[in-house]
């Protein structure tokens, strides 16, 4: 059947459920309001009396909420142009089928209608009937769903928690400028959603600890090692210095001495 043919394109284009109609709608300016009002205000307490200098607690606390309004607002927009594409799509099935499920030659009104007959198109695809199997598939991917939906809800719910009490630990810490560093990121690679956070940073901070003992000493035992001479060797064009002298790594501190590791290294050849 041709209408068919062009049903399977038609529902290929992307995959979910919806709603169609006049359920789609745009943020309302009143929402958008309300979300402008609850951003300044969790931005920009109220003033009373003289100013005070707000604390690194007090302004880390508005930033967290800064970036809540941020991510409500973002989640809002994201919802309302998923609607959109849905009403989209289903609106273009019933304009290909003519409104009617050629499973059960029943007119096809609104979304429920437009689920009835995705659902039947599956079991067809499956090698099942639509019309004898469509019962037991539905109660069968029902349960799926609220088992997948249940194990979502768990996870959300624990990484919330988490962000919480990392934030209380630490409350002064930019989590999205946490995440995006790259060092942190391979550190947490395989322990984000099964370690805590704070664990997770607090390893990491170890590390990092570790790191810095571990140059410190580096330093120390070339220093004990190695003879001090006058000044540092440089170019032959007067330009930067091209080595470090034993008495430049004793001034470093341990930062500079792990910057400047392998340079260090190449000038410890001429003490």
């Amino acid at each position: 059947m041709e209408n068919e043919t062009m049903t399977a394109q038609t529902s290929d284009l992307s995959e979910g459920r919806g709603i169609v109609g006049n359920e789609v709608a745009d943020v309302s300016k009143q929402a958008e309001g309300e979300e402008a009002e609850a951003v300044f205000s969790e931005t920009n307490p109220p003033e009373s009396g003289e100013k005070q200098p707000q604390s690194a607690a007090t302004n880390a606390e508005y930033a967290q909420r800064r970036r809540a309004a941020e991510q409500r607002r973002a989640e809002r927009e994201q919802q309302t142009l998923d609607r959109e594409r849905r009403a989209a799509r289903e609106a273009a099935i019933l304009e290909v089928l003519d409104h009617i499920n050629p499973y059960t030659g029943e007119e096809m009104k609104d979304a429920r209608d437009i689920e009835e007959y995705l659902t039947m198109k599956e079991i067809d695809r499956g090698g099942g009937d639509p019309l004898g199997d469509f019962s037991r598939f539905q109660k069968k991917r029902q349960r799926e769903q609220e088992r997948t939906e249940e194990e979502e809800r768990k996870q959300a719910e624990w990484y919330r928690t988490d962000r919480e009490r990392f934030l209380t630990k630490y409350p002064e810490v930019d989590i999205e400028e946490l995440i995006g560093d790259e060092a942190f990121r391979s550190f947490a690679e395989g322990k984000t959603g099964e370690r805590p956070l704070t664990e997770i940073y607090e390893g990491y901070l170890s590390l990092l600890e570790g790191r810095d003992r571990q140059a410190r000493h580096m330093a120390a035992h070339m220093l004990a090692n190695k003879k001090a001479s006058p000044g540092a060797l440089s170019h032959s064009n007067g330009g930067e210095n091209e080595f470090f002298s034993a008495e430049d790594v004793r001034k470093m501190s341990a930062g500079d001495v792990h910057k400047n590791y392998d340079k260090i290294m190449r000038s410890m050849k001429n003490w």
